[in-house]
């Protein structure tokens, strides 16, 4: 296998903790002609399963079938109103492994936010929609009162369901180099396996400067100097890009039909504590309830006239 390979080091609890967590492999996992785990293909993280892990399942690890189909439900109730489902392609299905949320670490399955922070996210979101607030607020007078979604940038960092729809990506490898192409926003990286360092000063970066190992089988991915867009507004806040940020992923295929992912973010401007989730990859579409077939491009920006509409709307009018 070519590339750069570095020992386990165990930096934190957090690592300490995924490594006896590992996912079981089978014995014949697809590799390359040069002798790597072949992660090529498309694949869909598309589920019902929650980031984070809902109230009324505090005191449980492992949801029953019954549980499962009641947030595929969920998730149906919220966007698939009025025929929606029929164009969104909802991923219904929550994974197989009974997980009660994505997030895997802290086992309280929830976002670690250090009190400072998530109070300036909920002051953030209540200002951002103006017409949910009874005092008078400033909706859309600039292009940069929308989020970076609307504004066809991104919807931030990591492998992560888009509810409720483009929750593909298309993975293409060399013995140097992985590309991971997102499905939303056309977005890719592309990704040196050749122990290159990060840039030195970094270059702030939408999706990071990414550099991957190889442990063993299992593909890690670092990422580091992202934008800082602290004044900038995201649907998902905690996927913003922040210069404090540290994003480490791991790849591991464990059979002809799952990559196992992970990802873990490190911010000490947020959150309180290094957290982790777990989102396994499939290429068997019909698992997770979606679609199968080629990526198409998502040109959004080209298309995108409700900005300047937004805009046009008198600032007054969402209190009428």
């Amino acid at each position: 296998m070519t590339g750069a390979l570095r020992p386990t080091v165990i930096l934190n609890i957090v690592g300490a903790w995924l490594l006896l967590m590992q996912p079981a492999v089978a014995k014949d996992i697809p590799k390359t002609s040069w002798g790597a785990p072949d992660f090529q293909g498309i694949w869909t993280n598309a589920t019902a399963t929650p980031l984070e892990r809902p109230e009324e399942y505090a005191n449980t690890e492992v949801l029953t079938q019954t549980q499962r189909n009641q947030l595929g439900e969920a998730v149906l109730e919220k966007y698939g109103q009025g025929g929606r489902e029929a164009w969104f392609d909802l991923g219904l299905k929550a994974l197989t492994n009974g997980q009660t949320s994505l997030i895997i670490y802290p086992k309280n399955g929830k976002i670690p936010w250090k009190t400072d922070s998530k109070k300036t996210i909920n002051r953030l979101d209540k200002s951002y929609y103006p017409w949910e607030n009874t005092a008078p607020g400033a909706p859309f007078r600039s292009y940069r009162d929308l989020d970076t979604g609307e504004r066809c940038i991104t919807d931030g960092v990591g492998i992560y369901p888009q509810h409720p729809y483009n929750n593909n990506f298309q993975i293409f490898q060399t013995d140097l180099h992985i590309v991971i192409m997102q499905e939303m926003y056309h977005e890719y990286r592309i990704i040196p396996l050749d122990g290159r360092p990060h840039l030195d000063p970094p270059v702030g970066q939408w999706l990071g400067d990414a550099r991957g190992y190889w442990e063993g089988d299992t593909l890690i991915i670092e990422s580091q100097g992202y934008l800082d867009t602290k004044d900038w507004h995201w649907a998902v806040p905690w996927r913003a890009a922040k210069s404090t940020l540290k994003l480490t992923e791991r790849l591991t295929r464990t059979d002809e039909f799952t990559i196992d992912y992970s990802f873990t973010m490190e911010d000490p401007s947020r959150f309180s504590e290094p957290w982790t989730a777990r989102i396994p990859l499939t290429n068997n579409h019909a698992e997770r309830g979606v679609t199968s077939g080629e990526l198409y491009e998502f040109a959004c920006h080209e298309g995108n006239y409700s900005i300047p509409n937004m805009l046009s709307i008198p600032p007054e009018s969402h209190l009428n």
